[in-house]
C-alpha cells in the first residue's frame, strides 16, 4: 500500500469509517501551508503525513490523534507492480 502524503485528514470525534488511522504524534511541525505530523500506529509503524487544515488543531506530542485516510490518496500495488519499482 502506497499512502500519498497528502492522504491524511484529522478526523472528527463523532466519524466513522473504515479508512480512519489511529495513532500517538511523535513530531508536529509547521511548513507554511501544512504541518507535517509524524505518527506511531499502534502496530509500531511510524508514518508521515502533510496535513493542510491541521494548524492549531494538532494534540501535543504523545497524544492520540485520529486520522481520515482519503480513498483517493490510497494506491494498493500488486507484487507485480511492486518488482518493477
Amino acid at each position: 500500500m502506497l499512502l500519498r502524503p497528502e492522504a491524511a485528514q484529522l478526523a472528527a470525534d463523532e466519524q466513522a469509517s473504515p479508512n480512519l488511522l489511529h495513532g500517538r504524534v511523535l513530531a508536529c511541525s509547521f511548513r507554511g501551508s501544512y504541518c507535517r505530523l509524524a505518527l506511531r500506529h499502534e502496530t509500531g509503524v511510524v508514518l508521515a503525513f502533510e496535513l493542510d487544515e491541521a494548524r492549531g488543531r494538532i494534540s501535543d506530542v504523545g497524544n492520540q490523534v485520529k486520522l481520515y485516510l482519503r480513498p483517493e490518496a490510497i494506491n494498493l500495488l500488486n507484487q507485480e507492480e511492486e518488482e518493477k519499482v
